[in-house]
């Protein structure tokens, strides 16, 4: 038998245009695919499911994030004027990034004229100041879910919004993770099983309309906000967690061949809280910040499999959700804070719908 001719970048480039459904030049340009040696780096966010096949049939690829033109055009949630919207934002930053660069070059060229290089530094810290902000927007905007995309800038808005809105924040922590990192058979196997595990746990909560944060180093904290999640939010994120422990048990049992030998209590502690949170601007990046997130990232440190929730949102969710729900109170150790009281939801089989968020109706 002999071995199927290999396709040279060229061929192998064209096929991704094909497969990204990417029609016009600037968007093929704009998404970065670069062959490399052995395989193709391709900046897209949310590759559609047979562009994801042919990057894993070629072997060395990777995928990474990329402008939110490129992630809702390729996502297939792009209408006309959302594409002018997205297009108009990714061309203001490109441009951006090319100012800087211009007065780069110049204050490297600018000599001994002190005066003219402290104003090209000041005009450098401005632009560059400026471009970070819309680079961290960028990532917020590719946070969203597909059908979001045509609210882009109203979502925006209110998730950046100086005196902060009310969510529901979910922190997941993967229980005994130095235990289970210990035990793997390798660094690399270990990476493997946490690279593929927090990437579902994240697209759990993007599923749910929530918003994810960060990864923690050992799990993954979350944000459901009800002018983005809707006026089931707290539903949507007790489902995010149900379905998150399911997935934890899952990804754990299919990577059992990462392991020298396997924990049988480990998996996630789950915290939610609910109340006022604001997403800071900071010099790594955007982050949420409140009370809330405290508790839940406190919460979470309960035992494995569990769902935790915090006074506040358990008030706040009972009313609406008590017949979905069985319920039972323990006691978590909070640091400063003592011994304190945990309410564990379980969810039992009967069937409720979570309404549509009020933006996906007009």
């Amino acid at each position: 038998m002999t071995d199927k001719p290999k396709k040279d970048d060229a061929s192998q480039g064209e096929s991704l245009r094909e497969l990204a459904g990417i029609s016009s030049d600037r968007l093929f340009n704009s998404a970065k695919i670069e062959p490399k040696a052995g395989g193709i780096t391709v900046s897209l966010v949310a590759p559609m499911p047979k562009l994801s096949a042919f990057l894993t049939s070629t072997g060395n690829s990777s995928v990474s994030t990329s402008e939110p033109t490129i992630a809702a055009f390729v996502s297939g949630s792009l209408d006309a004027p959302t594409f002018d919207g997205l297009a108009a934002f990714d061309d203001k930053t490109e441009q951006l990034r090319k100012e800087i660069r211009k007065v780069a070059l110049a204050l490297k060229n600018v000599g001994e004229n002190e005066e003219e290089a402290n104003k090209l530094k000041e005009k450098w810290g401005d632009l560059n100041t400026e471009y970070q902000k819309r680079i961290r927007l960028g990532s917020l905007i590719n946070q969203l879910r597909p059908e979001a995309h045509s609210q882009w800038e109203q979502l925006t808005r209110e998730l950046l919004a100086t005196d902060g809105f009310g969510a529901f924040v979910i922190s997941m922590d993967i229980r005994r993770s130095t235990e289970l990192m210990l035990k793997a058979r390798s660094p690399t196997d270990f990476g493997k099983f946490l690279r593929v595990l927090c990437t579902d746990l994240m697209s759990t909560i993007s599923d749910q309309y929530g918003v994810v944060d960060k990864f923690t180093g050992d799990g993954v904290l979350g944000y459901f906000p009800e002018f983005l999640a809707g006026s089931d939010a707290g539903f949507r994120a007790l489902t995010a967690a149900d379905s998150c422990h399911k997935l934890f048990t899952q990804r754990y049992r299919e990577s059992r061949n990462c392991f020298k030998a396997i924990l049988a209590d480990v998996g996630l502690g789950i915290g939610v809280d609910y109340g006022c949170i604001h997403v800071l601007d900071m010099p790594d990046g955007l982050t949420v910040v409140g009370e809330p997130v405290v508790y839940a990232c406190r919460l979470s440190d309960g035992p494995a499999g569990g769902t935790y929730l915090n006074e506040i949102a358990y008030e706040k969710l009972m009313p609406k959700y008590a017949s979905c729900y069985s319920e039972d109170e323990t006691k978590i150790l909070f640091k400063h804070d003592g011994s304190m009281v945990a309410h564990v939801l379980q969810r039992n089989s009967l069937r409720f719908e979570a309404a549509a968020p009020d933006w996906l109706k007009t």
